[in-house]
Order: C-alpha cells, then sequence, then structure tokens
C-alpha cells in the first residue's frame, strides 16, 4: 500500500491564520483611528488657538493705533480707531460672544466664555490689584464705566479672554499701552 499524504495546510491551519490575521488587522486598524482621532483633535486645537491669538491680536492692534478712547468698561471698550470711525468691542456673557460693532468676533460654535479688560494707572500697578479693585479706584462717579476725566488716569489696559469649543479651551492674555482719552466725552452712550 502507497500512502499518498498530500501537501498544502488543512482547514483548520487556514482558519487559525485567518483569525490571528484578523485580529492583527482589527488591532492595526483600531491604531489608525486612534491616530486620526487625535490629529483631527489637535487640528481643532490648533484652530481655536490661532482664532483665539489672532482675535487678541486684532484688538491690541487696534487699540494701541486708536486716536482716542471714549469709554471703557470690564467687558467692553469704545475707541476712535485709526480711520476715524468709532469701534465698539463688547463681550455679551449671555451668549458667550465678543461683538466688534455689534458683529460676532467668532464663528460657528466657537465662544468666548470669559472676557475682561483691566485698567490700571502704568504696566507695574496691574499686579498690585485685582482689576476690580482698580476699576472701582479709577470709576470715580462709581457709574460702571470709566468715561471722560477718569479716562486720564488709566495708562495701561489688560485684555483677558478664554475662548471655547467643544472641549478645547483657551485663556488669551494680552497687556498694552491705553490709547489716548478722547478730549470730547458728551457723546457716550451706554453699551
Amino acid at each position: 500500500m502507497t500512502s499518498s499524504r498530500q501537501k498544502g495546510f488543512s482547514l483548520i491551519e487556514l482558519m487559525q491564520t485567518l483569525v490571528i490575521f484578523s485580529l492583527v488587522m482589527a488591532m492595526v486598524f483600531g491604531l489608525f483611528v486612534k491616530i486620526k482621532r487625535t490629529m483631527d483633535q489637535r487640528e481643532r486645537r490648533y484652530e481655536l488657538f490661532n482664532a483665539s491669538q489672532k482675535m487678541a491680536a486684532e484688538v491690541e492692534s487696534a487699540l494701541k493705533n486708536a486716536s482716542g478712547w471714549s469709554w471703557g468698561k470690564p467687558n467692553g471698550i469704545c475707541f476712535t480707531g485709526s480711520d476715524d470711525d468709532t469701534v465698539k468691542i463688547v463681550w455679551q456673557a449671555r451668549d458667550s460672544m465678543l461683538y466688534w460693532n455689534d458683529k460676532k468676533c467668532f464663528e460657528g460654535n466657537a465662544r468666548v466664555t470669559g472676557f475682561q479688560l483691566s485698567f490700571a494707572p502704568g504696566p507695574d500697578s496691574l499686579g498690585l490689584y485685582t482689576a476690580r479693585e482698580w476699576f472701582e479706584e479709577l470709576d470715580d462717579d462709581r457709574s460702571g464705566v470709566l468715561w471722560g476725566r477718569e479716562l486720564n488716569r488709566v495708562k495701561w489696559i489688560k485684555l483677558e479672554m478664554t475662548v471655547a469649543k467643544d472641549a478645547q479651551q483657551f485663556k488669551v492674555e494680552r497687556d498694552f499701552r491705553a490709547p489716548p482719552p478722547l478730549i470730547d466725552n458728551t457723546d457716550y452712550i451706554e453699551p
């Protein structure tokens, strides 16, 4: 009797190989999905960071180049731009949005969850008192708004802004010299 031995793999060996290959591929695919999610999350975080920095830089630049300002309070400021247009920047807590002349500063579902302008007599004095204490010190008439002669005492402004989108959040801080006060403050309108 001659025995015929077949060459090749048995069905069980092929099934085992297929199961092992499927497990390895599932792990590799899962790793790719996780890497993609991480990259997308970083990209969204980077975009939010850039948008936050850009907006803070625009506010700072506009105030540095302003020909003067007419009023300020912790959640907003009104000034005359270098092109003699009146600019009003106000943060509204009710919808968590920063407005530049009544136009939203951030598109989509990005929100400004915190915004504060601190006013001080100089850059060295920002750390001496809290923003509220300085504001109360500078607000002679206790109106809740700095305007008129009160503006003459403000030499430095600090901007603090927190921007959030989805689960991402950034806090931006800038401090800079205040623009000169406008001489004619009779056109003050409560924002």
